[in-house]
């Protein structure tokens, strides 16, 4: 018997409205650095603080605004698959009987002021990880419905101990 083949995507359009946003957020980046290196009748201190900012802002929004256009022009929306019996990532492939739960971690800064984008982590019952980057293409009501019913899969397919 063969099984349907389901999707979690993403929305172009919230990549669109992401990748706008970040672009906005790196040219007022590159104005806080202009203004810093360029303008001659501003304190030291005022340009350090502008370079400071624009150098934050490239390194936090930079990593967004490509990960978003690489994902706005790629024709597969898809973030993970699944079927009866598996999940699979980009990478990855896992039967839902080996997974004991799944969470979904949040955004945050990394280290070097990276973005870490939020993730569906996937816990097997040998204690590895299997994870599914999201990109941050989704949005936060997206990302709890997917949890939802990923969270629903592994209580009806899983093995849970």
């Amino acid at each position: 018997m063969q099984h349907e083949v389901k999707t979690i995507r993403y929305r172009r359009m919230v990549a669109v409205w992401k990748a706008t946003a970040s672009l906005l957020l790196l040219l007022g980046s590159t104005f806080l650095a202009y203004s810093g290196m360029l303008t001659e009748h501003i304190s030291g201190l005022r340009r350090f603080f502008s370079i400071t900012a624009a150098l934050i802002g490239y390194t936090f929004f930079g990593p967004y605004f490509v990960a978003s256009l690489i994902h706005l022009l790629k024709r597969n929306t898809v973030l993970l698959s699944y079927d009866h019996q598996h999940v699979w990532t980009n990478r990855d492939q896992v039967a839902w009987s080996q997974i004991r739960k799944v969470e979904l971690t949040s955004s945050g800064i990394q280290k070097g002021l990276f973005p870490k984008f939020p993730q569906f982590v996937f816990e097997q019952q040998n204690g590895t990880t299997v994870i599914a980057n999201t990109y941050y293409l989704m949005t936060d009501e997206e990302l709890s419905r997917a949890l939802k019913q990923l969270r629903q899969l592994v209580n009806e397919r899983g093995l849970r101990r």
